[in-house]
């Protein structure tokens, strides 16, 4: 159960290799918490590894992937998963943040393609919009 955190405490206690709590964007926070009360309907507890800060798009800033294999409904574990995968949201910044992926994985990497980055998702490469 220490694994997990209270969303309070999942935008402060972030990793190092995730995203720290000064680095979560709070313009996320309503779509954040309108998932965990739209979808969850009780108390979710985010692990380490929902947050990641990663430059998906070549631009040199830190974009947030919200990987939700690491969340947790209630006392459900696999809540945000089901057989097409788990919830997966990828929000590129671009003058404000936008939404670049909005659906669910079974899994997802970082790559490279001629030197620019490339996030595959199931194997096919997300084109950020």
């Amino acid at each position: 159960m220490t694994r997990w955190l209270s969303l309070s405490l999942a935008v402060i206690a972030l990793t190092a290799s995730s995203a720290h709590a000064d680095d979560f964007p709070k313009q996320l926070m309503p779509e954040l918490l309108q998932v965990e009360h739209e979808v969850c309907k009780t108390s979710t507890a985010y692990g380490k590894r929902f947050i990641v800060r990663a430059d998906i798009d070549g631009d040199h800033k830190p974009d947030v992937i919200l990987d939700y294999r690491d969340a947790m409904c209630g006392w459900n574990s696999t809540f945000f998963c089901a057989a097409d995968g788990c919830l997966l949201r990828i929000y590129a910044t671009r003058g404000g943040w936008h939404r670049v992926f909005d659906g669910r994985a079974r899994q997802w990497q970082f790559t490279a393609d001629r030197g620019m980055p490339v996030v595959m998702i199931d194997g096919r490469p997300l084109a950020p919009r």
